[in-house]
């Protein structure tokens, strides 16, 4: 069965995927401390944004999840720098 409720389960699903995703990256650099992930929708679709602290050390989690990122999300990308907050983001149409 295919229609507008299989469609929605499966982006919320996608979503959520994803959402995984960038905090099992983010989190050994961050922890908890200060780590906020945002979502929102527009007519472009769902973002999502991963905001690490500026202190965070730079471990950098495993690479594997953001191939998954990459694999799911539309758009993606990353912003930030030394003594900035950084901040990952993915666009999921």
């Amino acid at each position: 069965m295919t229609g507008p409720e299989t469609a929605c389960n499966q982006r919320d699903s996608d979503v959520f995927s994803v959402a995984v995703a960038m905090l099992r990256y983010g989190l050994p650099d961050a922890g908890t401390a200060g780590l906020r992930l945002e979502t929102s929708r527009d007519d472009g679709g769902t973002w999502l944004r991963l905001t690490f602290p500026a202190d965070a050390a730079r471990v950098g989690g495993d690479q594997g999840e953001l191939m998954l990122v990459d694999s799911m999300a539309d758009r993606w990308g990353h912003r930030g720098g030394t003594d900035l907050p950084t901040t990952l983001w993915a666009l999921l149409r």
